[in-house]
């Protein structure tokens, strides 16, 4: 029975193989006739697979140099330690998320982009998304890129003026001829900015809607601000007892100390202290200090965030209007900040007989005396 169900089953497995076989042969030589071009990309590869095998110097020199170094010169290892890509990104443009986020004097600028590559500001804040198109998009989309060969106030004189020199009155950028970016020039196009973004915010404001009908929003400012408080307080200890750990245990003599006095108390408890002496420990401090002093760093961040926030929420606050200020803004449908219109004195009509009355009266005495 055993050797009859193992003759059957040898049976069946070659004629399915041979059926699964059948089938595949079929199918491509249906695809073949269907689409004979298949054939050649076939052959093409083959003969590219050749060409690469039979080059001295393989595949690898034909590479990027950015791959050729990831492929040669990088370890799993690297992976791990390695994140220089991931906090040069974060300074540069933490950078230039505080610029955007408050109105800063002259020196604050020059201290933010103190140490920046000039190009890469200057790219972010003056190059416009048609100077980042490829040279070929360019020049199709605007082939006549000289104002001076246009005809004089047409739309193709109009948009090469707007693409050579710039969007604001600090100049294009460096690619076009622009003047440098200093300091000062940075101040008057956040200037200009914020000017043109507060001329086209034409809707009215929330905040007398939110404090005369529903009185939520300086409960939500206030509990923001309560959020936020606490949450500093918190990153401010976060970010002391991580540095504090991490010089702990990135210093060896401190490290030394508290392993030692780690094994002293293990042996007090009658526990092997073999473990903490070792190597091994000294190595798993060190990647602890790594780690601790990442996290602090990471909290200096999240308190410079946190900050930024309550201060926006403080002046938010500071800019409420007094209930007062919402009433009269409501009677007398005037914008919230500025005075109600001044109030003209009452006057009483005068009827035809009593403006008779007062000029005979006003005549009677000189009548009189004539």
């Amino acid at each position: 029975s055993a050797q009859l169900n193992f003759q059957l089953g040898a049976i069946l497995a070659v004629v399915g193989g041979g059926l699964l076989a059948l089938g595949v042969v079929w199918g491509c030589i249906s695809i073949v006739q269907a689409h004979p071009f298949v054939v050649l990309w076939l052959v093409g590869l083959v003969f590219m697979a050749l060409a690469a095998i039979m080059r001295p110097g393989g595949l690898l020199s034909l590479l990027p140099t950015a791959v050729q170094d990831f492929l040669l010169n990088r370890t799993v290892f690297d992976m791990l330690y390695d994140d220089t890509m991931c906090q040069n990104f974060i300074r540069k443009w933490g950078r230039m998320l505080i610029l955007a986020s408050g109105d800063f004097a002259v020196s604050d600028i020059k201290a933010l982009t103190a140490g920046l590559d000039p190009a890469f500001t200057d790219d972010v804040l003056r190059r416009t998304f048609f100077q980042w198109l490829p040279p070929a998009m360019r020049t199709v989309l605007l082939p006549l890129n000289d104002p001076r060969v246009c005809a004089e106030g047409s739309d193709a004189a109009r948009i090469a003026r707007a693409a050579a020199s710039g969007t604001t009155s600090v100049g294009a950028c460096a690619e076009l001829g622009g003047p440098p970016l200093t300091p000062q020039r940075i101040y008057t196009y956040l200037q200009e900015k914020k000017q043109d973004r507060d001329e086209r915010i034409t809707e009215p404001n929330l905040t007398p809607a939110l404090v005369g009908i529903l009185g939520a929003w300086p409960m939500t400012l206030r509990i923001g601000s309560m959020i936020l408080s606490g949450t500093q307080g918190a990153l401010t200890a976060t970010m002391g007892v991580c540095c504090g750990l991490a010089a702990l245990l990135g210093l060896p003599p401190a490290r030394s100390f508290l392993l030692n006095f780690l094994a002293r108390g293990l042996i007090l408890c009658n526990l092997k202290a073999d473990v903490v002496n070792s190597d091994r420990s000294h190595m798993l401090a060190a990647r602890t200090a790594r780690a601790l002093a990442a996290l602090g760093m990471f909290s200096v961040g999240s308190y410079v965030a946190v900050a930024l926030a309550r201060k926006r929420v403080e002046q938010l606050r500071e800019n409420l209007p007094t209930p007062t200020a919402v009433t009269s803004a409501v009677g007398t449908g005037s914008p919230l900040g500025q005075p109600p219109p001044p109030q003209r004195p009452p006057t009483t009509a005068t009827s035809p007989a009593s403006e008779s009355t007062s000029i005979a009266s006003s005549e009677g005495p000189s009548s009189s005396a004539a």
